[in-house]
C-alpha cells in the first residue's frame, strides 16, 4: 500500500542512545521489504544547538507547557529555524507515509510544533504512536486525539502498535488505530506473545551521533535499548506503569538472544540498557536469560565483552541466592538501577516495596562481592513520611557511603520530593489520604495530605534540601539530567518562598 516511509522520533529525550521505537518501526518495514528512512528530530536538534543550549531548552520544556510561551525570544526563533531545517531535510526524501513516535507527554509541545510546520509544506499521510501519544493530555482526551482533532495526524495508535503498524502497512486498520474522522480513542489490545514482535533494525540509524559509548569496547560499542518484558509485577503506589500495561508479560530468553545476535551482526553492538520496569520481574525468565547469555559467550567469543544494565527489584535472600549474583556477573550485568525510594521500611510498605533494610544490606554485600554497580532510585516526602522516616533515609545514605568507595553504589537520582502522578494507585487513594491536588495537571508537585498534616510544602522541600546537601557531602554522584530536574525543584522552592 505504501511505497516509501519516513520514520520520525520526536524531541526532547535523552541523547545517550538512539530511540528504540525508531529501530522497531524500521524492523517492521525491513521485515515487509518496504523502503524506509529514519529521522531522529531530537538528535538533529542537539547538534543544531550544541550541548549547553540543548540542555537549556530541555530545562525550558520542563518549565513551560508550550514552546511558543518560552520567555527567551531568541531561543524561540532558533527553535523555529531548526524545525524548519529539519523539515527541509525530511522532505528531501520521497515518501508517502510518515510514522511518528512520541515517547512522553513532555514531547507534546515539540510534536505539535513540528507537525504544524510540516503540515504547511506537505499533506502526506501521518500515523503516530508511542507512550506519549497514548497518555491523557486534556481531561479525558489522549495526546493523539488532540493532535488528530487539530488535523495534524491522520491516524494514531494507543497502546502497543507493533502488530497494528505492520497490519496498517498491509492496508488493514486494526481496532485501536484511531483515525481523524472517527476519533474513537481506543486502545490496541495488548500483545500476549512478545516473541512474535519483529526484531528492531538499527542499520539506518547514525549510531555515531549518540553519546553512550560507555564501555569503550570498540568503535561500535554504542549502548542500545532492549526490551525483555512489558508491564510490571509490582503495583507501586507512585507509579503509573500499571495503568499503561494492564498485564505483565516477558519475552522468552531465546527471543532476546536473537535480537542481540542480529544487532551484533548489523551494527556490532555488545552493550545494552534494558527498558523493562524490572529485569528480574520473573525470576524464572531472568535466570534463564543469564544462563543463555553465558552460553552465547561460549559460542561467540565477542560476546564475552557483553555489558548490560536495567532496573532491578530487591527481594529477600531466599529469592535472590548468591548464585544469582554470580550468574549476573558472568553474563555481563554491569549496573542495576535499584528502586529503594526510602530508608524507612514503613514508607516502603505503603508504597508496595516489600523488602527490609536487612534485604538491602544483603543486596549491597552481594553486589560488592560480584562487582555489580548500583544507581539508587529515591525520593523524599512520601505521603505518609514522618520525621522519623526521613531520619531513617538519612541513616541509610550515611551507612552505605562505604559502597561508594568500591563503586558498588555509583550515584542516586534523588531530584525532588514525591510527585503525585495521575493514573497511579496513590492518585486513586486521594480521598482516603486527604490529598489536595491540582486536578488539571498530570504531575502534582505541591500537594498536601490531611492524613499527614505535618508534611507541609515547606517541610517537604526542607527535607529535600537536607538530602541534597547530605548526598553532595557524601559524594553520591548525579547524572546531568538529574541536575536539570534539581534545578526545576529549586524553582519550585523559590516560587513557594515568593508566595510566602
Amino acid at each position: 500500500m505504501y511505497k516509501n516511509i519516513i520514520i520520525v522520533s520526536s524531541a526532547p529525550i535523552t541523547i545517550e542512545r538512539p530511540p528504540s521505537p525508531l529501530a522497531l518501526l524500521a524492523g517492521i518495514c525491513e521485515q515487509k521489504n518496504i523502503p524506509h528512512e529514519v529521522f531522529d528530530l531530537n538528535i538533529f536538534l542537539y547538534y543544531q544547538f550544541g550541548h549547553e543550549e540543548y540542555n537549556y531548552i530541555v530545562d525550558l520544556t520542563i518549565k513551560h507547557d508550550d514552546i511558543d510561551t518560552f520567555p527567551d525570544v531568541e531561543v524561540r526563533q532558533k527553535i523555529n529555524n531548526a524545525i524548519d531545517l529539519a523539515i527541509s531535510n525530511i522532505l528531501k526524501t520521497d515518501f508517502d507515509l510518515m510514522a511518528l513516535t512520541m515517547f512522553s507527554s513532555m514531547q507534546f509541545s515539540w510534536t505539535r510544533k513540528f507537525l504544524k510546520e510540516f503540515r504547511k509544506r506537505s499533506k502526506i499521510t501521518i500515523i503516530a504512536g508511542g507512550p506519549g501519544i497514548s497518555v491523557k493530555y486534556k481531561k479525558e482526551d489522549s495526546a493523539g486525539k488532540v493532535l488528530a482533532s487539530d488535523g495534524l495526524l491522520d491516524y494514531y495508535v494507543r497502546g502497543e502498535g507493533d502488530f497494528a503498524f505492520g497490519n496498517f502497512l498491509d492496508g488493514s486498520i486494526d481496532f485501536g488505530v484511531n483515525d481523524k474522522k472517527q476519533l474513537t480513542d481506543y486502545y490496541v489490545p495488548q500483545i500476549d506473545d512478545l516473541s512474535q514482535v519483529p526484531l528492531p533494525s538499527y542499520k539506518k540509524i547514525p549510531l555515531d551521533k549518540y553519546k553512550s559509548h560507555l564501555y569503550n569496547i570498540s568503535k561500535n560499542s554504542i549502548e542500545l535499548l532492549i526490551n525483555g518484558s512489558r508491564g510490571c509485577v509490582r503495583r507501586c503506589s507512585f507509579c503509573d506503569v500499571g495503568a499503561i500495561w494492564k498485564k505483565y508479560r516477558y519475552r522468552p530468553a531465546r527471543s532476546i538472544i536473537d535480537e542481540m545476535i542480529k544487532n551484533y551482526v548489523d551494527v556490532g553492538c555488545v552493550a545494552y540498557a534494558f527498558s523493562d520496569s524490572l529485569i528480574n520481574g520473573s525470576m524464572k525468565q531472568f535466570t534463564e536469560l543469564l544462563e543463555k547469555l553465558i552460553e552465547l559467550q561460549n559460542i561467540y567469543p565477542d560476546f564475552k565483552q557483553l555489558k548490560f544494565h536495567g532496573q532491578f527489584i530487591i527481594r529477600p535472600k531466599q529469592f535472590h541466592p548468591e548464585r544469582l549474583f554470580e550468574l549476573m556477573q558472568k553474563a555481563g550485568c554491569d549496573q542495576l538501577q535499584v528502586g529503594i525510594e526510602s530508608g524507612s521500611e514503613k514508607v516502603r510498605e505503603h508504597i508496595g516495596k516489600k523488602f527490609s533494610n536487612e534485604d538491602i544490606d544483603y543486596h549491597f554485600e552481594m553486589c560488592s562481592k560480584y562487582k555489580i554497580k548500583n544507581h539508587l532510585l529515591m525520593f523524599t516526602a512520601y505521603v505518609t513520611e514522618t520525621e522519623q522516616d526521613h531520619q531513617e533515609t538519612i541513616d541509610l545514605l550515611i551507612k552505605n557511603q562505604k559502597y561508594l568507595i568500591d563503586n558498588t553504589i555509583i550515584g542516586t537520582n534523588l531530584n525532588s520530593p514525591l510527585i503525585v502522578i495521575k493514573d497511579t494507585p496513590l492518585y486513586d487513594m486521594r480521598e482516603e489520604l486527604g490529598l489536595h491536588l491540582n486536578q488539571d495537571v498530570s504531575l502534582n508537585f505541591n500537594w498536601t495530605a490531611d492524613t499527614n498534616s505535618e508534611l507541609t510544602n515547606k517541610v517537604k522541600w526542607r527535607r529535600f534540601i537536607e538530602l541534597i546537601e547530605l548526598t553532595t557531602k557524601l559524594k553520591y554522584k548525579r547524572s546531568e539530567m538529574d541536575l536539570i530536574f534539581i534545578e526545576q525543584s529549586l524553582r519550585e522552592i523559590l516560587k513557594l518562598k515568593k508566595e510566602g
